[in-house]
């Protein structure tokens, strides 16, 4: 037809099943008296979300013109018929020259009853299944019935949704209006974020079993969550292997032809039997150099994760729905990068301590001290 959308079935159909698809829907079907009900669009489209037919009742329409058995028909006995169990109803429509007429529904009903009493084809049909009147009788014991069904079940949806939104509201930040509540807020967070670095400092975490198998893989940044007590120590343990990959090298078989190459270049630096100091240096420098790379990666991982970390945290325990939030989160950011950033470069500065105190040779003899305990007052 001109005009009319390409799609106008689908768009019916997909209107009709938005709505029967309720389980409190109770549909009602109007189908003229001559076709064969269970072949009916409407019927078919409803029976994939009411296969039993519980939901469903039929209007039997244009009744004046039915076919031979309509009695069997309306009550869901032979050929052409559907048993149902909100069951069928046959009404006598008003024909054009009725309504043309200005017929009144009161003359409308007296006619229809006239015509089922009258009509022999009806005789052998029980009352509840003629006239207008008898519909509307059903529809209203149904739609009591429903309600008296699903008014419990929306009762506990609607208390479902009430506690729902209270616990949402619950989320939302109280109102701010004074510097007093600017304070009180200010200190709250503050107080949240220190406790769940502590706990987590401490250990107090909610351990994942999905995770508890996994193998700590220290370049999988992106893997590390914000369990501190853990990481640092991974991290740590990390570094120690790395040393002791290094140091094992020092006492390992290969190392004696350089031991040995190293006592040659050095005879004659002290007295016999007593090799100079020079060679347990020369031996341990080069080892020495490869100690810097893990021992300030330490550092630079452990900047890198609580940098991240901190920032995690702080997110968990700001209130997400508050306009401050976000000023704050940065502010409060930029004060944790700048207290990590000067522990960094304090933990730098102890790291060359280290190192350059092990470039040194040192003695664990203990005569040693008491020698140079007894030199020293003569020096003075």
């Amino acid at each position: 037809m001109e005009g009319q959308s390409p799609t106008i079935y689908q768009d019916i159909v997909g209107l009709i099943e938005g709505c029967v698809q309720h389980e409190s829907a109770v549909v009602l079907h109007v189908i003229p008296s001559s076709v064969d009900f269970s072949t009916s669009e409407s019927i078919k489209i409803c029976q994939k979300y009411d296969p039993r037919y519980e939901r469903q009742i039929i209007a039997v329409s244009k009744i004046d013109k039915h076919d031979k058995g309509i009695a069997e028909k309306l009550q869901g006995i032979g050929s052409g018929s559907l048993c149902l169990p909100l069951g069928c109803v046959a009404v006598l429509n008003r024909k054009q020259e009725e309504i043309d007429a200005g017929v009144s529904f009161e003359e409308m009903r007296r006619r229809e009853a006239e015509f089922f009493r009258t009509n022999p084809a009806f005789t052998d049909v029980p009352q509840e299944y003629l006239g207008s009147q008898e519909l509307i009788k059903k529809l209203v014991l149904i739609q009591q019935d429903r309600i008296r069904c699903t008014l419990p079940l929306v009762i506990e949806k609607v208390k479902e949704k009430i506690q729902t939104m209270r616990e949402e509201l619950k989320q939302i930040p109280s109102v701010i209006l004074t510097e007093t509540d600017t304070r009180i807020a200010f200190n709250e967070i503050l107080r949240n974020y220190r406790r769940a670095v502590e706990q987590r400092v401490q250990g107090d975490y909610e351990i994942k079993s999905e995770k508890t198998g996994e193998k700590f893989n220290q370049h999988a940044r992106e893997k590390w969550d914000d369990r501190i007590a853990y990481h640092l120590k991974m991290i740590g343990k990390c570094t120690s292997e790395e040393i002791q990959k290094i140091l094992s090298k020092f006492t390992s078989e290969r190392q004696k032809p350089q031991v040995l190459q190293s006592i040659e270049e050095n005879y004659g630096g002290g007295l016999p039997n007593f090799p100079s100091s020079n060679i347990i240096q020369q031996l341990y420098q080069p080892y020495h150099k490869q100690l810097e790379k893990p021992c300030k990666n330490l550092v630079l991982w452990v900047e890198e994760y609580m940098t991240a970390c901190l920032a995690y945290i702080l997110k968990t325990v700001l209130p997400t729905e508050a306009t401050y939030t976000l000023p704050l989160s940065r502010e409060l950011n930029n004060i944790t990068k700048g207290i990590i950033q000067h522990s960094k470069e304090k933990c730098m500065e102890s790291v060359h301590q280290m190192l350059e105190m092990e470039e040194k040779v040192f003695t664990v003899n203990p005569y040693y001290l008491a020698i140079f305990k007894k030199l020293k007052p003569n020096e003075s």
